[in-house]
């Protein structure tokens, strides 16, 4: 039984809608977690970096043992926030579109779309919300986990998946492909 081109088109359609549907489920439940707190910072209550430096300008030999205790604890920080509800928006905008009108070229344009407002949001993370306290201690909670999951997810779809999609859903199209 041959699959005529209209059949083909519809199948092609429901199976971007369909990869539509779970792409924006993982982005908002993503987005939703990057507003949790994801990051507990502790500090040293001992002080030991600052030692370390004051005995730099001793000219007496002191042998003073520090040992660093993170038990000072600073207060939680998101891990996505404003810079991964942008991206996940932008992501989603012209998701709408294709889901309207699904066609191979608009879904190769949305993946292109994906990389620009990637690179976009994460310059966005590094200049406004980067924290690089490199002498605290830095635990991640389970929201942070849960974002670099979803990062991760979404980017395995959009680069990996969608491509898969558009053309195996091209085959039966009767375009010439093989």
């Amino acid at each position: 039984m041959t699959e005529t081109k209209e059949t083909s088109t519809a199948g092609h359609s429901r199976r971007l809608r369909r990869f539509i549907q779970v792409l924006a489920a993982i982005a908002i439940l993503t987005m939703t977690l990057g507003w949790c707190p994801g990051e507990q910072r502790g500090y040293d209550a001992n002080h030991c970096f600052g030692r370390a430096l004051s005995a730099l300008g001793n000219t007496e030999h002191h042998t003073d043992n520090c040992t660093p205790s993170y038990t000072v604890m600073g207060e939680p920080r998101r891990v996505g926030g404003l810079s991964l509800s942008l991206y996940v928006v932008l992501l989603l905008g012209p998701a709408g579109w294709l889901y309207r009108d699904a066609r191979p070229w608009r879904a190769w344009g949305w993946i292109a779309w994906n990389v620009a407002a990637a690179i976009g949001c994460l310059a966005l993370w590094v200049t406004f919300e980067l924290d690089l306290d490199i002498f605290g201690h830095t635990e991640t909670l389970w929201p942070g986990y849960g974002v670099v999951v979803g990062w991760l997810a979404i980017q395995v779809l959009m680069m990996v998946a969608l491509p898969i999609v558009i053309l195996t859903s091209r085959r039966g199209e009767g375009d010439g492909a093989p």
